[in-house]
């Protein structure tokens, strides 16, 4: 039997391990093609899912904007934020205070030589304490500073870049604790008050410290929702209440928790930032982003951090941070004055009257570095103009120029995305 025991030749060998090798080649380029749409399509999905649970706490805190602040002080004097020396904010935050004693800030005051002293023009005499004569220092549920961006390092951080605005919102539940959401009535029934209580988990805990708040107009300063008392802004919390509606009044005065630790101002307040940290920063960001923070100001008195920030990380790889405000300047109801971008000097009585709603914009980097990827030349941006500046509005605003921020070409390698809150405050009256 005749058998052929020819094998392969070397070309046939050759030729075959050429083809296997082409093979492999064009699968692992492939596999390597999927394996980065999917890194770049987890990233973008984590950074829609930062965006939903970050934004959400910023559209909350901007609905709730004014909850429990008074409007006449009756002469309580209380601090707010301080000059930041450990290094966390570039800028003064005590700027976006609202007048106490010790700041340069201050609104409502006209000074004059009369025989009234008014501290919240820092000891000088003045013609009126604003506000009806008895609210200076009356706290404004908004306060923010425009273009605060520098590009050099201040102390530990800095800011990415030269448009991103600073926003304050002052209300008492803005804070990131239990009691700032816990609250209550005084009610008096001729010769006897009763306090509403309805479960420990809405109502202040025994012991914690409250303030106590008349929300009935007054005769003498024609004003609602001023504190109950002159001597002071916070009381404790228990089975009596100091500084209560009086007795045979039939009045029902409003509580509201300030936590279990003698508070230096009553309300709390939550500064919106960005900010590039000076370590901690994603390595997937583009260069000179930033993290939009919500830092809420320390509000007990006695600790060395007392006014400074605490801070929690909301969406990483920002690049801006703006904000305007539509304004009702006659009072018929309807928005006169749309995108007005600073409200600093306005008194808390306008702005609670003014302001109807609450526009912040934010453009912040979707997913990750893609060097196939030419945001110049399509993608997701909303507009898009021939000096590369993100998201031109109706308006006239412009945000941040990403080719000379970022970097060209580097820019280009990135997805873009405009976030547009749009928030009409519930609580302002």
């Amino acid at each position: 039997m005749i058998r052929n025991e020819r094998g392969f030749s070397l070309v046939e060998l050759m030729i075959t391990m050429v083809v296997f090798v082409l093979v492999i080649v064009a699968a692992s380029q492939i596999f390597t093609g999927l394996l980065t749409q999917f890194k770049q399509q987890s990233t973008i999905a984590e950074s829609n899912i930062e965006g939903v649970v970050g934004l959400d706490i910023l559209r909350r805190d901007l609905a709730h904007a004014g909850f429990g602040l008074p409007w006449v002080m009756n002469g309580a004097i209380y601090n707010e934020a301080v000059t930041d020396t450990i290094g966390e904010t570039p800028w003064v935050d005590r700027n976006l205070s609202d007048g106490p004693p010790g700041s340069s800030i201050n609104r409502g005051c006209t000074c004059a030589s009369t025989s009234t002293v008014c501290p919240s023009c820092s000891g000088t005499t003045c013609s009126s304490c604003t506000e009806n004569n008895a609210g200076y220092n009356a706290p404004a549920a908004f306060r923010s500073l425009n273009n605060m961006g520098i590009s050099a390092s201040t102390g530990t951080s800095y800011i990415p870049n030269t448009t991103a605005d600073v926003l304050a919102i002052k209300s008492t539940n803005v804070a990131m604790n239990d009691a700032s959401q816990k609250w209550s009535f005084i009610a008096n029934r001729g010769a006897w008050s009763t306090i509403l209580r309805w479960g420990t988990m809405d109502q202040p805990n025994n012991g914690d410290f409250i303030t106590v708040i008349d929300p009935s107009p007054s005769a003498a300063t024609n004003s609602q929702r001023q504190l109950s008392t002159t001597a002071g802004f916070y009381t404790t919390f228990g089975d009596t209440i100091a500084n209560g509606p009086a007795l045979n009044s039939n009045n029902t005065f409003v509580i509201y928790d300030l936590g279990t630790n003698a508070p230096r101002m009553p309300f709390n307040r939550a500064d919106y930032y960005v900010k590039r940290p000076a370590s901690g920063m994603p390595s997937r960001c583009a260069p000179n982003t930033g993290i939009l923070y919500k830092a809420t100001i320390n509000n007990t008195v006695g600790l060395a951090t007392s006014g400074y920030h605490t801070e929690m990380p909301l969406l990483d790889c920002v690049a801006d941070f703006q904000v305007d405000y539509m304004l009702d300047t006659d009072g018929d109801g309807t928005v006169d004055t749309p995108f007005v971008d600073d409200i600093s000097n306005l008194p808390a009585a306008q702005v609670r009257a003014e302001v109807k709603e609450v526009r912040v914009y934010i453009v912040s980097q979707e997913g990750r570095k893609d060097l196939n990827y030419d945001f110049s030349n399509g993608g997701t941006r909303t507009a898009l103009s021939t000096t590369e500046v993100y998201g031109t509005q109706s308006n006239g605003r412009t945000f941040v120029d990403l080719k000379n921020m970022i970097g060209n070409p580097a820019y280009k390698y990135y997805r873009w995305k405009l976030y547009t809150l749009i928030v009409k405050p519930m609580n302002l009256q």
